[in-house]
């Protein structure tokens, strides 16, 4: 677990790189960093995987509601 999270996930890519600004000012670690520890407390191998499936996901949630482009 990371130091200075609580126990909530984040369900959006935004709230995932949120967190990670947060965890890099608070700690002073590099932002890139931050952004791997963050993802990996989410259950993610790292972040670019984070951001594959958060991506899909808001896509995919986008067309439910109507909203997606074609």
């Amino acid at each position: 677990m990371v130091a200075g999270l609580n126990n909530s996930l984040f369900t959006t890519l935004e709230g995932l790189k949120r967190r990670a600004k947060k965890l890099s000012r608070t700690t002073g670690v590099p932002h890139h960093e931050a952004l791997e520890q963050i993802a990996q407390a989410g259950g993610y191998r790292d972040y670019r995987q984070a951001r594959t499936c958060l991506q899909t996901e808001d896509r995919s949630e986008n067309m439910e509601a109507g909203n997606g482009s074609r």
